[in-house]
């Protein structure tokens, strides 16, 4: 019998709790088995890799609702512990993460101290911009059109 088929003995939850440790500082259940190129583990469910963390999700907690996913509260790729997964959109799951899309989301000010308010915000190319920095800028190009004529 070779590694692989020692890692698929016993019963999807068996397997599951045999290949986790409980991290004592946060109370992860960290996957100590296969995992993908960013992290997240796998495990083999009725002839297929399925994640850890969706099957944990829908065995603990419930089915996972159509156009939803399973975010990490914990932010750890590898914890499959059920009160640390929430089914969420996917827009959710991106805006709650630390990418460049949900940081910027979460700024309340432009590069200048400007607040984003609707008064003071346009979207361009799907970019919030500060409408005090554009006028600023707009001057000093007319400004600068002036003195070269």
């Amino acid at each position: 019998m070779g590694k692989n088929d020692v890692d698929r003995v016993g019963t999807p939850t068996q397997r599951l709790w045999r290949r986790t440790i409980v991290n004592p500082t946060t109370g992860c259940y960290e996957w100590q088995g296969a995992t993908n190129d960013w992290g997240y583990g796998t495990i083999w469910v009725d002839g297929k890799d399925v994640f850890v963390h969706r099957f944990a999700h829908e065995l603990f907690v419930g089915p996972i609702p159509a156009g939803h996913e399973i975010d990490h509260d914990c932010r750890t790729r590898n914890c499959w512990r059920p009160d640390h997964l929430e089914a969420v959109t996917r827009r959710d799951n991106i805006l709650r993460g630390e990418g460049a899309g949900a940081i910027n989301a979460r700024r309340t000010h432009c590069a200048q101290g400007h607040e984003f308010t609707p008064a003071n915000t346009y979207i361009w190319r799907g970019y919030r911009h500060c409408k005090a920095c554009n006028a600023k800028r707009q001057r000093a190009r007319r400004a600068a059109r002036k003195k070269a004529a």
